[in-house]
């Protein structure tokens, strides 16, 4: 068995519901939404650059390359998780071409008090 063989077999079962991962939604830009497997791994709100009115959520998503209808693309690649849409702001390979890691972030409106 090769490295990328033993990587993806390895990656793999991390990347599985029973184990780490939660099923999500995810559509490539220009391709039709797949249901993955992926690695959720959310992190704290943090404030708006320059933007009082808003909290910026991020996560980090593990997926298995194979999984995916095409590779991550910042401009316009969708993930749906938690009931809501999360825009991939950045991603990298993992393993050459075993899986990735994506960057999604959403915005979340302050409620303003009267």
């Amino acid at each position: 068995m090769s490295f990328t063989d033993q990587l993806t077999s390895d990656f793999a079962a991390f990347i599985n519901t029973d184990e780490f991962a939660e099923a999500i939604s995810y559509k490539c830009y220009g391709v039709d939404a797949v249901t993955v497997d992926a690695v959720v791994v959310r992190e704290d709100y943090i404030k708006a650059p320059g933007e009082e009115n808003y909290l910026t959520k991020s996560a980090n998503l593990y997926v298995l390359a194979s999984d995916l209808a095409a590779a991550p693309n910042v401009d316009g690649d969708i993930a749906t998780f938690d009931g809501v849409a999360w825009e991939t702001d950045a991603w990298k390979p993992i393993g050459g071409t075993v899986g990735y890691k994506i960057h999604v972030t959403r915005k979340e409106l302050l409620s303003v008090e009267a």
